[in-house]
């Protein structure tokens, strides 16, 4: 049986797109219970974890005999989906943005509770958000640049899950190690005393349904 081990940067929606394969006949397979068990995500996975990818069952197209026959393949999107938010929380709603996908620019505006959505191929690994100060600034004016990495992102009850979330929600400025020292303690006393948890610095399982909660995955 096809088995595929995550490294960082994959999830469910990479994988499918590799295959050429819809990303759910992938994730619900029952060769993958246990795994969407503990991970109830697709696109939030461990890299170590095991993703069963089940073979390719290549469809029947008819096409006619002594003719020229086009086929037409579509590459596979998932949505990204990103919330910009300004001191005290206040959702930054209108904000013009350009983002560009693996080098492709596009731009838009966030909706009205700060969010920014938009489909990106589903293999995309790179990304670059500018957030120009003032409708028609060139991108190489604009101050506020944020580098992203697609699919980076681990489980909200991993050390390296709870560092990301915290770091992108202004809670620390530590790396993403995967090493819970005083750093990422600290900035987990902060979260939680925002939360309204026990302030003990630990990555319960409260503290991570409510970074998962906060961060929005």
């Amino acid at each position: 049986m096809p088995q595929h081990t995550l490294a960082q940067g994959e999830c469910a929606h990479s994988i499918a797109a590799q295959h050429g394969t819809p990303w759910n006949t992938i994730w619900e397979h029952p060769e993958n219970s246990g795994l969407r068990v503990r991970r109830p995500d697709p696109a939030v996975l461990q890299p170590g974890d095991v993703l069963f990818v089940p073979e390719r069952e290549a469809a029947p197209r008819p096409c006619a005999v002594q003719q020229k026959n086009r086929f037409v393949a579509k590459g596979r999107t998932t949505l990204f989906r990103l919330r910009l938010l300004g001191e005290g929380g206040t959702p930054r709603a209108g904000q013009s943005y350009m983002l560009a996908v693996d080098g492709a620019w596009r731009s838009g505006s966030t909706d009205g509770d700060g969010w920014l959505e938009a489909p990106i191929p589903a293999d995309a690994r790179e990304g670059e958000l500018v957030l120009p100060a003032h409708e028609g600034q060139p991108v190489a004016e604009a101050e506020e640049r944020f580098a992203l990495a697609f699919g980076h992102l681990d489980p909200a009850d991993e050390v390296s899950g709870a560092q990301g979330r915290l770091i992108n929600l202004g809670f620390a400025a530590c790396e993403v190690d995967g090493v819970a020292g005083p750093d990422t303690e600290e900035a987990l006393r902060l979260f939680q005393a925002s939360a309204g948890l026990e302030e003990t610095g630990l990555l319960d399982a409260a503290t991570a349904d409510a970074l998962r909660t906060r961060h929005g995955s």
